[in-house]
């Protein structure tokens, strides 16, 4: 079991104990939820990772540097600000907060004996107890900034806590998934087999808004273009994820045990049915129409919609 770390406050003899990501008001004694801060690296570096509940310490790990330029890099932290709402805050820079989470982007062969993975965290998080937990994105500038993207977003869930799936030993850690991206006013039909599609709008932004963490990552607008995308009739079996950005709308989706669909800020998702997998509404994301049978279901997290 991780160390919590608590804080103490003594009032008029009584003790208040206030666990760890939670913090009081002076004035109405009211507890708000502090955002977990994660800190992306795409410089390279020397690290080391702490699986506790593996016991497994991998020290002197070279994370080569990602090769992405500035407006890239601030490109995938506002679409990461914008998917995730108030919840967790991404950055470029190195935050001020004592504690915070990062994700190394970058080509390391430090794990190449455990698997093929596209990312690896430390933990899957129950409750966020441990706010500066770490996690590796395994890819660089010549892979779609759509999939780092995408796979920073599957890790900092696993970091927070909010997604957990199958997986033996350091498999249930990992996003090994092979990503499939539909752009440009194609359509997708098919069934998802231990393989994930995103949709997405082409990214046409030339100039981004550089913006510190504290205005939680610039002008997500700047990254976004106007082609639209969509997927009609998917199946989503065990170990397939379906992805809904910006501008997608899935039609039709059909979500089997050990299936996920994932409805991010901007994305839509019409008449879907869960047979008995997950299915995850975010921050400005819509469902509309959906279907839950028994053994599923539909989590609706703050900012997103489910309407009948």
């Amino acid at each position: 079991m991780p160390t919590t770390q608590l804080y103490t406050r003594l009032d008029s003899g009584i003790m208040t104990v206030l666990p760890e990501g939670l913090i009081e008001d002076a004035a109405s004694h009211e507890l708000t939820t502090v955002p977990q801060v994660v800190y992306l690296d795409f410089d390279g570096a020397v690290t080391s990772y702490h699986n506790r509940d593996l016991n497994l310490t991998i020290d002197d790990i070279v994370v080569e540097d990602s090769g992405f330029d500035a407006t890239t890099i601030s490109c995938i932290v506002a679409t990461l600000n914008e998917q995730f709402g108030e919840d967790i805050v991404f950055t470029s820079e190195l935050p001020e907060e004592e504690q915070y989470s990062t994700i190394y982007i970058g080509v390391t062969s430090a794990f190449d004996e455990y698997g093929s993975f596209l990312g690896l965290a430390e933990t899957v998080d129950s409750g966020n107890l441990i706010r500066d937990d770490n996690a590796f994105v395994f890819l660089n500038s010549t892979a779609a900034t759509e999939l780092v993207t995408s796979v920073i977003a599957h890790e900092a869930q696993h970091l927070v806590g909010t997604l957990e799936h199958d997986g033996e030993g350091i498999k249930r850690y990992a996003d090994g998934y092979i990503y499939y991206y539909i752009l440009n006013n194609q359509t997708f039909t098919g069934i998802l087999d231990y393989h994930g599609l995103h949709l997405y709008r082409e990214s046409t932004g030339k100039t981004i808004v550089s913006s510190s963490y504290r205005k939680r990552g610039g002008d997500i607008s700047s990254c976004i273009g106007t082609n639209y995308v969509s997927a009609n009739n998917v199946t989503v079996n065990s170990g397939g994820r379906l992805g809904v950005s910006s501008g997608g709308t899935a039609n039709h989706t059909t979500v089997n045990s050990g299936g996920r669909i994932y409805v991010y800020s901007g994305g839509t998702a019409n008449h879907a049915t869960v047979s008995s997998g997950g299915f995850y509404v975010y921050s400005g994301g819509t469902a509309n129409h959906t279907t839950v049978n028994s053994g599923g279901w539909l989590n609706v997290y703050s900012g997103g919609t489910a309407n009948h």
